[in-house]
C-alpha cells in the first residue's frame, strides 16, 4: 500500500485470518513470560501496560540520575531503527526465540519454514526470508527478542574478554 510522503510503498503480509488468530493466542498465553523478557531486555514496547509511557518514565528516570552523578559513567545513545521489523534476517530471529521464548519456536518456525511472496512495486514477485510483516500480531514481539537477544549475546562477550565488569548495569 502507499506511504505517505514517500514513493516507496509499504508491503503488507498480514497473513490470512487463520494465522493471525493463532499469533494472538500465543501472545496471549504467554504474556506473563514476554513481560518477563521485555522488562530483561528493558524493551517497553511489546506486552508492557503503558509501554511508551513507560518508556518516557524510565529514560527520564535514567537521565536524572546520570545528571545527579548517581550513576557513573554512562553513555546515551538514541537508534532510530527504521522500519526495523522487516530488517531481520529469520535465522537470528529464530536463534533469539530458541534461547528466549522457546515455548513458541514451533509456531515462529512453521510460519518462517518457506519465504513469503512480496509483489514488487513493478508486478515482480520476490521471496522474502527475512523480518516480519505489518500486521503479523506477534511482529514486535519477534523484533524486540531479536533486538534482546542480540544485545545480551554482545554484553556476555564484553564481559568473557573483561571490557565490561561482569553484572554491570549495561543496556
Amino acid at each position: 500500500i502507499a506511504k505517505p510522503g514517500t514513493d516507496t510503498p509499504r508491503p503488507i503480509r498480514a497473513g490470512d485470518h487463520l494465522r493471525r488468530v493463532i499469533g494472538k493466542r500465543l501472545l496471549t498465553k504467554h504474556t506473563s513470560r514476554i513481560r518477563s523478557l521485555m522488562l530483561k531486555f528493558l524493551q517497553f514496547g511489546v506486552a508492557m501496560p503503558g509501554g511508551c509511557e513507560t518508556l518516557i518514565h524510565a529514560r527520564s528516570t535514567v537521565e536524572h540520575l546520570a545528571h545527579e552523578g548517581k550513576l557513573g559513567p554512562i553513555a546515551i545513545v538514541d537508534v532510530d531503527l527504521v522500519n526495523c521489523f522487516g530488517m531481520f534476517e529469520w535465522p537470528a530471529t529464530l536463534a533469539a526465540i530458541d534461547s528466549q521464548l522457546p515455548e513458541i519456536g514451533p509456531w515462529v518456525r512453521w510460519c518462517t519454514a518457506q519465504p513469503d511472496a512480496i509483489r514488487l512495486p513493478c508486478g515482480a514477485w520476490f521471496g522474502c526470508d527475512r523480518g516480519t510483516g505489518q500486521g503479523e500480531p506477534e511482529g514486535p514481539l519477534k523484533a524486540a527478542i531479536t533486538i534482546g537477544h542480540a544485545a545480551e549475546q554482545a554484553r556476555q562477550e564484553l564481559e568473557a574478554d573483561g571490557t565490561i565488569a561482569a553484572g554491570a548495569w549495561w543496556w
